[in-house]
């Protein structure tokens, strides 16, 4: 009962989130990432309907916010990256070669790096990060 009313409170909170008029800004964009993730709305329609449920949880997150990549790059996402909600935005359309606002407008791989951030410099590369770019 209890993992129920947590899906249940999840799915709220992302209807919710994407129904507000006008686009969402990067922390809500990330909030909704996280309650479309937890929510798991879509779990068992891929045999039913042959589209599997994160290319429907990336449409959900792409058709309710401008920023996908501003997401990715946001200062919280940064310094403390959600792997699952980043790799969302990625399968929404971010750009993983997007500038971000720190060390001299560096590229959001540059800055993981830097950062020691492991496993997003790895789903960056996964998604086809330019490793040459300057930064």
């Amino acid at each position: 009962m209890h993992v129920f009313l947590c899906r249940s409170g999840h799915a709220l909170m992302a209807f919710m989130l994407s129904r507000q008029e006008g686009k969402l800004n990067r922390q809500q964009t990330m909030e909704l990432g996280h309650h479309i993730l937890k929510a798991h709305i879509f779990k068992g329609l891929s045999k039913k309907t042959g589209v599997s449920s994160s290319v429907l949880q990336a449409l959900w997150i792409s058709c309710s916010t401008d920023g996908l990549s501003a997401a990715l790059v946001s200062l919280r996402n940064l310094y403390t990256p959600n792997v699952k909600v980043s790799r969302l935005l990625m399968l929404g359309g971010a750009n993983v070669n997007y500038r971000t606002e720190v060390l001299n407008n560096a590229p959001v791989l540059c800055v993981q790096a830097h950062l020691g951030h492991q496993e997003t410099v790895s789903l960056l590369l996964e998604f086809g990060a330019n490793v040459d770019v300057v930064s």
